[in-house]
C-alpha cells in the first residue's frame, strides 16, 4: 500500500511502515527510517536591497517577509516597481510588484514560490 509521509516525523513513519507490515506479513518488523537532506528551496533577492542573496523559501513566504530578511531595502531602491520573476509551464513570467504600496496596507502582500527571482531596480530620479 502507500504511506504519504508528509508533515511526518520520521518516528510517525517508521511506525506506519512497520505497522502495515505487521498487519499479515511479518512477525515484530523492525523498521528503520532516516531522512535525506532533499534540495533546499529559495529565492533570489537582487538589486537595490541592503544584502542581496538567495534566501531558503519557507511556506507561505511573502515578498514583504524576503525583502525585510535581506535588511530592506536600499537608499537608492525604486520599490514600487519590484519585479518577481518566475518560470511557470517552462515559461519565465514577470510580475511588477509595488512593495510600497504593500507596506501602506493598499494593495495585498505578494505570495513568493520556491526558485522566484525578486529584482529590485534603482530609482531614476531620487
Amino acid at each position: 500500500g502507500t504511506i504519504h509521509v508528509q508533515k511526518l516525523t520520521v518516528p510517525q513513519v517508521s511506525e506506519q511502515i512497520r505497522t502495515k507490515l505487521a498487519d499479515g506479513f511479518f512477525k515484530d518488523p523492525v523498521v528503520t527510517v532516516q531522512r535525506v537532506k532533499t534540495q533546499a528551496k529559495y529565492v533570489a533577492l537582487i538589486g537595490k536591497v541592503a544584502k542581496p542573496g538567495i534566501l531558503e523559501f519557507y511556506e507561505n513566504m511573502t515578498i514583504t517577509q524576503a525583502i525585510a530578511a535581506t535588511g530592506g531595502f536600499a537608499d537608492t531602491a525604486d520599490a514600487n516597481n519590484t519585479i518577481v520573476t518566475r518560470e511557470i509551464d517552462g515559461k519565465k513570467e514577470r510580475v511588477v510588484v509595488p512593495v510600497l504600496l504593500i507596506g501602506e496596507g493598499k494593495v495585498p502582500d505578494f505570495q513568493l514560490r520556491p526558485s522566484d527571482v525578486v529584482f529590485v531596480p534603482e530609482a531614476i530620479f531620487l
